[in-house]
């Protein structure tokens, strides 16, 4: 029920490299699936990918262009529908997530996984001392009645 991964060492497009709370995740559409790190970004509020990558697994891309807004300031993007799974040894988890195509041509960011369609499904640990993450798989029970802890 958890998986657990390390950071990942990656370079950011200035060539400066850091540890990151990288995740391996395979993203499919039908018959298409790749397999790429993913970036789990508690900030933002949804999932989102590359043109580029979508193109490759053949999203939808047909929807009305919406803005986006994060730290780069704003960008034009359309929703559309993917699968990712994500898994590690024995336990294997897939989901059909909401996300983010941003349309600009020269994005160089991994893909980012949100917490809507993505952070909902697991209780999420960052351990930022021991550059380690894990992911508990939340069941229907405990997403549909969360634990009323007195603070509401």
């Amino acid at each position: 029920m958890v998986l657990s991964f390390k950071y990942k060492e990656v370079a950011n497009p200035e060539g400066i490299k850091k540890k990151r709370p990288m995740v391996p995740v395979t993203f499919s559409n039908g018959e298409v699936s790749f397999e790429t790190l993913a970036l789990l970004d508690s900030g933002a509020d949804a999932s989102a990918i590359s043109k580029e990558m979508a193109e490759v697994l053949g999203l939808d891309l047909t929807g009305k262009p919406e803005k986006s807004y994060g730290i780069g300031g704003a960008v034009d993007t359309i929703t559309s529908r993917v699968n990712i799974s994500v898994q590690k040894g024995h336990e294997h988890y897939i989901m059909t997530v909401d996300v983010r195509v941003i349309l600009k041509d020269d994005i160089q960011l991994p893909p980012l996984l949100g917490r809507a369609g993505f952070f909902d499904e697991f209780e999420i640990t960052f351990n930022d001392h021991k550059k380690k993450i894990t992911l508990k798989k939340l069941d229907v029970v405990s997403r549909r009645f969360p634990k009323d802890n007195g603070q509401s």
